[in-house]
């Protein structure tokens, strides 16, 4: 039942903290509109609508999510639950210590704190199991966060799409080169944020607006439209921001043709004849 409630009061959520005043806090560690679902970044496919348009997905990998610790604001200051999703091969003796009050006997892969601007959530407490695909539904929107991939140290070809120099006249080692990068004298310095050669990739990216286009509750995966940030198998981060305007509709596949005994009867006949047809022809060819 506490279940029931708290994912209800998420999904109200949804709807209404948009429109809220503290649905503008700048803290980004809160979960300001919805609920917060944890997985792995699966393979990109694509799924066809009504009109046959043919639309890129990401299939995102989540299961059961693990309540491991409730905080409340009379004991932590704010509210919150520590949730953890997969399993790992080892866990330590100070993962053992933590997931004590759980009771689990295997270490979440992946554990997150989900912050709430509601403290009207019913207690929850360390062990109880929480469903995500009770409440996610294709037609909502996605925040989606994740860790893009690393590209090393690289060059401002690479990293900022320069043009790079010339490639005649003389110009033998200036192919790939960034160019000047100050003004002179005035102001005698190199402008701040100036575009130049260094680490790329790795950093926390979130994409907005992604739609959830299927579920699959059985094998624990959400088609999610579009491409979203990282490597296959890595972790991310879902958070239910609202509900899109023109929602996908999936396009029907046609049933499969059934083969009959009339049906076998007939090709069996077809190629029969095709076969006698073959033969008069070698027939007549070898005549002439």
């Amino acid at each position: 039942m506490a279940q029931e409630v708290f994912l209800a009061i998420l999904m109200q959520n949804v709807l209404s903290a948009a429109k809220s005043d503290l649905a503008q806090s700048k803290d980004r560690r809160i979960i300001k509109m919805g609920m917060l679902i944890l997985g792995t970044k699966g393979n990109m496919t694509y799924r066809y609508d009504t009109m046959g348009t043919r639309i890129p997905v990401t299939l995102v990998h989540t299961g059961v999510h693990t309540v491991l610790r409730s905080k409340t604001p009379e004991k932590d200051g704010y509210a919150a639950l520590q949730l953890g999703v997969g399993q790992k091969k080892k866990m330590g003796r100070v993962m053992q210590g933590q997931l004590k009050q759980a009771k689990l006997t295997h270490a979440p892969r992946t554990i997150k704190e989900a912050r709430f601007l509601s403290t009207d959530l019913p207690k929850f407490n360390p062990g109880d199991i929480i469903d995500p695909f009770a409440t996610i539904r294709p037609g909502l929107l996605l925040k989606v966060t994740g860790t893009s991939k690393g590209r090393g140290f690289a060059g401002v070809v690479k990293r900022w799409g320069f043009a790079g120099g010339p490639k005649t006249h003389g110009q033998s080692d200036r192919h790939r080169a960034p160019g000047s990068i100050g003004a002179g004298t005035t102001p005698g310095r190199v402008a701040k944020g100036k575009h130049m050669a260094g680490h790329m990739g790795n950093a926390t990216i979130s994409i907005r607006n992604l739609q959830v286009i299927e579920t699959n509750p059985t094998d624990g995966t959400l088609a999610v439209a579009g491409a979203i940030p990282g490597y296959r198998g890595s972790r991310v981060q879902l958070e239910v921001i609202g509900e899109a305007k023109h929602p996908f509709t999936p396009q029907e596949t046609p049933p499969l043709p059934v083969l009959t005994e009339e049906s076998k009867e007939s090709e069996q006949e077809s190629k029969k004849d095709d076969s006698k047809k073959d033969s008069l022809v070698k027939v007549s060819e070898g005549q002439t």
